[in-house]
């Protein structure tokens, strides 16, 4: 295992007791809590501030750079929390709207104002009449807007990658997982909680969109506007995609280091105990632990049609 703090290797000066390396698939941060043995009181006589930066890499296995945001002295050990994106774009609220914006130009703007570069897979760069961010913090403001257009986004290393859920859903899975009997895992399937349709409106306009015929209607008003008919329906889909993909998920702890997965990659589930879950899945999060050398995952069964 290797360990870079500020951009220098201290491998061989720390013994660490503990890295989990938590990465979120949709519009959370990804987090590192690393606890390192400290009996001679070193890491407080270096001074670790917040802001710096810190790395762990196993392999192809990395927490990619991320900042430090605590420091905290535990006994004999040291613990350090670090995220993948500046802390503030989580806490602190902006007011501002735009005209005749598109998608790109609201990441974008977004992206500079923390030095972080994006990418995005399968969007459509949509073009908004108006669009308010009414004291929401900046991720929180780009994943309500993301819900709208049924995409989602994860920050890794210093970069948004923003992604479209259907998109993803549908790319060919990275590889299988086996879930045995001798596994530590647990199947929820909430079909009571899945809506057939979704009705959304901020008022004025109102949007629709239905995935089947019966079942029931999720409604749903928000605080921005509509465009027009044609917006409102896509709200509608994207919404209706965002309340339904927790309904049937799987959390799965392997005796083994899962180094080519991580949060946002689709996998294909091979369930003997449980045959109805085979297929592809969506990860939504990721524990890699690299001192125990094991994963931990939560997926869900991808969603087909929208």
């Amino acid at each position: 295992m290797k360990l870079e703090y500020e951009g220098v290797d201290i491998s061989a000066d720390v013994s660490i007791a503990c890295a989990w390396h938590d990465m979120y698939a949709t519009g959370r941060s990804d987090e590192l809590l690393l606890k390192l043995n400290d009996t001679r009181n070193l890491w407080d006589a270096w001074g670790p501030k917040e802001g710096d930066t810190i790395k762990v890499s196993d392999g192809t296995a990395t927490t990619g750079m991320m900042q430090i945001v605590a420091v905290k002295p535990q006994s004999s050990l040291i613990a350090i929390t670090a995220l993948a994106m500046p802390k503030d774009a989580a806490r602190e609220r902006r007011w501002k709207s735009w005209e005749q914006v598109r998608l790109s130009q609201l990441i974008g703007e977004i992206c500079n104002r923390y030095q972080l570069e994006y990418s995005t897979y399968g969007i459509t760069d949509r073009l908004y009449s108006y669009v308010e961010q009414g004291g929401l913090a900046d991720f929180e403001f780009l994943a309500r807007r993301c819900a709208y257009e049924g995409a989602g986004f994860l920050a890794y290393d210093g970069k948004i990658i923003v992604y479209d859920g259907l998109y993803m859903d549908s790319i060919t899975p990275a590889g299988t997982i086996n879930v045995t009997p001798g596994d530590s895992y647990q199947f929820n399937a909430d079909d009571d909680a899945m809506f057939s349709a979704c009705l959304v409106t901020d008022g004025t306009v109102t949007g629709e969109f239905r995935a089947d015929s019966g079942g029931k209607v999720f409604n749903h008003v928000i605080g921005d506007r509509i465009s027009d008919q044609a917006e409102g329906n896509r709200f509608a889909r994207g919404l209706l995609r965002h309340k339904n993909k927790g309904t049937r998920t799987l959390k799965l702890t392997t005796e083994t280091f899962l180094r080519s997965y991580a949060a946002g990659s689709v996998v294909n589930i091979n369930a003997p105990a449980a045959a109805s879950w085979d297929g592809p899945a969506f990860i939504e999060h990721m524990r890699h632990d690299y001192v125990r050398r094991r994963s931990m995952f939560e997926a869900r069964q991808v969603i087909e049609g929208y």
